[in-house]
């Protein structure tokens, strides 16, 4: 058995290697170490708190059942992502079936309540808002090449390992998110259609 101290000196293949052999301890190793990872992509994903720590569970459970199949073409923690992206995309789009998506209002009375507060940060807030919810009715697609680029700041070629497409299906995923995303923003905030 491996000592706890032990365990976090391993690299991750060492660790892979060491769970496929039997050593069991070595799972709350590679738990601890990517728990949290997992759970902010899934958050990112889905900003729901509650699913997001579902996810992460699940997440592991296929991670643990298909370990045997990570052959070390890439790095670990890409091996990772990608099941974690596919899981939640899976689950927003199960989520999709079940229920529209509906936009949130921006509630006036909050607005009118600080309107003692700088103009300028209550116009900046708002914007936020706006932009944050255009941003959630985004394709999934197109949504998570732009957290995978601008949040996690991965490479367009790391990102075409996870997502398993070219390098220009992901250079073109950018491009049409950002074109989308300034289009759907910019009919929110002039109203018009």
């Amino acid at each position: 058995m491996t000592s706890q101290e032990d365990s976090s000196k391993l690299s991750d293949e060492q660790l892979v290697e060491g769970i496929l052999m039997g050593q069991g301890d070595l799972r709350r190793e590679l738990y601890n170490r990517y728990s949290n990872l997992i759970f902010g992509r899934c958050f990112s994903l889905t900003k729901d708190h509650a699913a997001s720590e579902d996810l992460v569970h699940d997440v592991f459970i296929k991670i643990f059942l298909k370990l045997n199949t990570f052959k070390g073409k890439s790095r670990f923690s890409l091996w990772v992502h990608s099941i974690t992206y596919n899981h939640c995309i899976n689950y927003l789009k199960k989520k999709a079936r079940r229920s529209e998506q509906s936009f949130e209002e921006v509630n006036l009375n909050e607005i009118e309540s600080a309107a003692g507060q700088d103009e300028d940060k209550l116009l900046l807030e708002i914007q936020l808002q706006q932009l944050e919810r255009v941003f959630q009715n985004l394709k999934a697609t197109y949504k998570s090449v732009l957290l995978l680029y601008y949040k996690d700041q991965l490479s367009i070629k790391e990102i075409a390992d996870v997502l398993k497409i070219g390098e220009s299906a992901v250079k073109m995923r950018l491009k049409r998110g950002r074109d989308q995303l300034s289009v759907e923003y910019k009919k929110m905030t002039h109203g018009s259609r």
